[in-house]
Order: C-alpha cells, then sequence, then structure tokens
C-alpha cells in the first residue's frame, strides 16, 4: 500500500508530541535539532529538504484541484538568511536588550517583549518575520500589506507593524484575523494531538457526492467529472466564506457536503437555471427594455437587490469579510428563485413583458457569476 509521505509525517509529529508529554528531554532533544539546522548541519539540512520537498508537492496538488496559485512559495528557509541583518537593523536602532540570555525588544504599551533570538541563539517567529516583512516591503514594492493568519496572533503582528514604524517602513498593515475550526466536540483542533481533518478526505466525498447528485439530476451532463470537481470546491468554498471570519466554527463535515439550502452548489444550481432559460427563449436580451413593465413585487426585489450589488462588494472589501458578499448572495439567490417561479418568461405572451424579464434575468446571471468569481468559485452554464 502506497503510503501519503505527508500523511505520514503526521502520524510522526503526533507520536513524537505523545512521548513528549510524558519525557521532556525530548523536547530539548527536538530543539537541539532546530539549533543543528539553522547552522546548515547538512543531516538536519537533508532530512527537512525531504520534508519541504513532499510537503510542497502535496500542497501543489490539493491547490491545483481548488484552483488556487501563488506568485511564490517563498518560506523560511528563502527569509532565514536574511534574519541576521533583521536583527542587525533593530539592534542599530538601539532597541534591543538581553533578558536571561535572549535577545528581546521591549515595546512602548506592550508588556510582552518581542523576542529575537533565544538564550540558545536559535531565532524566533519574531525575528524571522520581521526579516520577512522587512524584504517584502523592499522587494514588492508596495503600499498595504496584508496577513490573513488566526486572531491568536493578533498581539504579534500588533507588535510586529508598530516595529515597523519604529524601523521607519511607512505602510499600511493590515492583520486580518479570522477563528478557528473547532471540532465536532467543540474542542481546538490539534495537529500535535492528532485532532484534524485533511482536506484531500474532504474533497473526495465532496466529489464523490457532487458526482451522484448530477447523476440523478442532468444523467447526459457532459463532462461530469469536471462539473462535480467545480461543485464540490463550491461547497467546500462558500461553506466556508458563509462564516463571519471572526467567529470559530464548529467542523460540520454533513454542513460542508450539503448541497441544499444555504450553499454555493444552491447558487450554482440557480446560475445555471437562469443560463438555461436564457437559451431557451430565443431573443437576446436588451438594455433598452422597458423595465417600469416589471411591477410585480418579486420582480421588484431582484430590481433593488442587483442595485445594491456595488455597495455590497465595497463594504465586503472594507472590512476584510467575504461573509457579507456570500449572504447577500444567498439572499439575491432565493429572491431571484421566487421571481423565476412567479414571473415566467418563456411563456410570457406579451412581448415587451418578456424582453424585460428575460434582460432581468441576464442581469441576475451575470451577477452571481460576477459574484461567486469574487469567491473563487466558478459558476458552469450547466449542471
Amino acid at each position: 500500500m502506497e503510503i501519503c509521505p505527508v500523511k505520514h509525517l503526521v502520524e510522526l509529529y503526533v507520536k513524537f508530541n505523545e512521548h513528549a508529554e510524558k519525557d521532556e528531554k525530548l523536547n530539548d532533544y527536538a530543539r537541539d535539532w532546530f539549533v543543528k539546522l539553522e547552522k546548515g548541519d547538512k543531516e538536519a539540512l537533508s532530512l527537512w529538504s525531504k520534508f519541504k520537498h513532499h510537503s510542497l508537492d502535496e500542497f501543489r496538488r490539493i491547490y491545483d484541484i481548488l484552483g488556487i496559485k501563488f506568485d511564490d512559495y517563498n518560506g523560511e528557509e528563502y527569509y532565514s538568511k536574511k534574519v541576521e541583518d533583521a536583527i542587525a537593523l533593530v539592534q542599530k536602532k538601539k532597541l534591543t536588550e538581553m533578558d536571561q540570555g535572549a535577545l528581546i525588544v521591549r515595546l512602548k504599551g506592550y508588556e510582552m517583549p518581542l523576542m529575537l533570538r533565544k538564550s540558545n541563539e536559535s531565532t524566533t517567529y519574531a525575528s524571522r518575520d520581521i526579516a520577512t516583512l522587512l524584504d517584502r516591503i523592499e522587494n514588492l514594492k508596495c503600499d498595504k500589506v496584508i496577513y490573513v493568519v488566526g486572531h491568536e496572533q493578533s498581539l504579534h503582528f500588533k507588535q510586529l507593524f508598530d516595529l515597523m514604524g519604529i524601523l521607519g517602513r511607512k505602510k499600511e498593515f493590515v492583520h486580518v484575523a479570522f477563528g478557528l475550526y473547532l471540532s465536532p466536540e467543540g474542542g481546538k483542533m490539534s495537529t500535535r494531538k492528532g485532532k484534524t481533518v485533511f482536506m484531500e478526505d474532504v474533497l473526495a466525498e465532496t466529489i464523490a457526492l457532487a458526482k451522484t447528485t448530477i447523476e440523478e439530476k442532468n444523467p447526459d451532463l457532459k463532462k461530469k467529472d469536471e462539473v462535480a470537481r467545480k461543485v464540490a470546491v463550491a461547497a467546500i468554498f462558500f461553506g466556508d466564506l458563509l462564516n463571519d471570519r471572526t467567529k470559530d466554527v464548529v467542523f460540520d463535515i454533513k454542513r460542508i457536503l450539503s448541497f441544499e439550502g444555504d450553499t454555493g452548489p444552491y447558487l450554482m444550481y440557480t446560475h445555471a437555471r437562469a443560463a438555461s432559460i436564457l437559451r431557451k427563449v430565443k431573443r437576446k436580451p436588451s438594455k433598452d427594455a422597458d423595465f417600469s413593465l416589471l411591477d410585480d413585487a418579486s420582480e421588484q426585489r431582484v430590481i433593488k437587490l442587483i442595485a445594491k450589488f456595488p455597495e455590497i462588494i465595497k463594504v465586503a472589501l472594507e472590512q476584510y469579510k467575504p461573509h457579507i458578499l456570500a449572504q447577500y448572495l444567498i439572499e439575491f439567490g432565493r429572491a431571484f428563485n421566487e421571481f423565476y417561479h412567479k414571473c415566467p418568461c418563456a411563456q410570457e405572451k406579451n412581448e415587451d413583458i418578456q424582453l424585460a424579464r428575460l434582460t432581468l434575468i441576464e442581469s441576475s446571471r451575470q451577477l452571481l457569476e460576477n459574484g461567486l468569481r469574487l469567491l473563487g468559485i466558478e459558476a458552469p452554464s450547466e449542471m
């Protein structure tokens, strides 16, 4: 049986921590190996390199399925070479001091100092993050730097950004904090304790369910596998983005896999339904349609919601909260489906009313496509 390298590494990590809880010397052993790694020990570097490449291969495989791309994959190895220069810059500003053998920075307004180097001479998250941020400011030539990291790191980033100001790096720094996915029992998920859910497993289950649903609803659909992947990704993305990012959420696999209710697949089906109507009606939408003819309450509701779309995007962007857009799209999807059932387009005898409804349907389809795309979801025309 083929062993997945990443899952095997996680198993080793869990086992090590189980033993370390009984024998504290193992943690000292681990810290010694980290120091070896930083000092360029050949065996440590060789092992680390294997672990890194196995991990990146697996990450990229999952990213490809999800349709995610990154401009670079520079990690701690790349920035570790710049840490000493970063520490030297902080020392030059006379901001550092020694405390029990560790090199620290005390920042005004914070009880907890930033540790730049431990007593065993190894670097820290803080020193590596300082080096990373300095490098990004210099090489990316950006005006704003956004860190999307859990809210548990809020203090760390406040201190990091304040230090950048003291060092004269006057950029806009934003920490977009998010909550945790909690285990079904309500506790914090922990890789160390083996309380994790692999994205690969969630994807496999969701794609299988999507394919089964497609077989039931549209057995003649072409490219079923491709559509099933898109539907599965939509279910996962939307299931996450529908939540306020600042809140902790209990991980519920049944909710993630559901294609009913407030879900990404529901909106994809709504988009496909709108596209289907447009194919059936042998007319083209027109901006010159007389929308004053659309006086039904369901039509008026859709029109009013369309008018709100630009403001919704603006607010979601300003607050870094995609759930504002996601929840709006659910409201819009419900409104569109009510209009679709109440005001048939293809059967409408009055040509002027039909054209106005047809144009409203195309506007709704375009809104759903654009809104889902902003959430990283592709909306197919057939499902």
